[in-house]
């Protein structure tokens, strides 16, 4: 078997270092594309968890007194029973105001990931329209949202107003 790396103890230690080098060219290469592979699949969770808290943002902003039914489904997939109640307890004013708002959100920043959770602060606007105001106002604010992960998905695990919606200036 010797011969076949070389007749020489020379030629032998060169075919050796040969494939010594090929084998760890061919486990770095291995290693990166795992690397690779990872830094690819943690990029694709954080744009899950932000699309999950955009969602929640629009879907908060969005709704008519007179369907709360509408804003309950939108919600639905994407919060935690906490937020749940912290929902319907707000709808009763909502529907006492009769209040109707379309909201979007203007800009979304990641403010921070560990590996279940991710906190996401939403610039956001929205028209509101009510029973005893004269006009649609237009209101901005600073919504940070915090989304879990769960053994049911990413859901929307916290939300704090920083800034209420205000009427622009």
């Amino acid at each position: 078997m010797l011969t076949r790396l070389g007749n020489s103890t020379v030629e032998r230690a060169k075919s050796v270092t040969v494939a010594v080098l090929a084998t760890l060219l061919a486990t770095s290469l291995w290693q990166l594309s795992v690397g690779q592979a990872q830094a690819q699949q943690g990029k694709r969770d954080t744009s899950a968890m932000s699309a999950v808290a955009e969602r929640f943002a629009v879907a908060l902003m969005t709704y008519d007194y007179a369907h709360p039914e509408v804003l309950y489904s939108q919600i639905g997939a994407v919060r935690s029973s906490a937020i749940d109640r912290r929902i319907r307890a707000a709808f009763v004013d909502i529907a006492s105001a009769r209040v109707s708002s379309v909201g979007e959100v203007t800009e979304s920043y990641l403010t921070s990931v560990t590996a279940s959770e991710a906190r996401v602060l939403e610039r956001t606007a929205q028209v509101v329209s009510a029973q005893y105001m004269a006009a649609n106002i237009q209101l901005f604010g600073l919504l940070d949202v915090t989304v879990t992960r769960s053994t049911q998905g990413r859901l929307v695990s916290d939300y704090q107003w920083l800034l209420a919606p205000v009427a622009a200036p």
